[in-house]
């Protein structure tokens, strides 16, 4: 015959990787609200939203202040 097997062993264990999350139990909530205060006044357009894409822009901007602040 002219198959040789090839016998072969791979430790391929992936390993876990955690991602850090905010813990929200131990926040400092006054502290919290007052950051977000500050940034979501830069924020604030007095204007309608009168389309889609002026729409995607403000939510950009609110998620943008909201996890800057977390």
């Amino acid at each position: 015959m002219d198959h040789i097997p090839i016998i072969m062993t791979l430790n391929m264990s992936p390993g876990r990787q955690e991602t850090p999350r905010p813990n929200f139990k131990v926040a400092d909530w006054p502290k919290f609200q007052e950051e977000l205060n500050k940034k979501l006044n830069n924020l604030t357009h007095k204007k309608k939203i009168c389309n889609e894409n002026e729409f995607h822009a403000r939510l950009k901007g609110l998620t943008i202040a909201i996890t800057d602040t977390i």
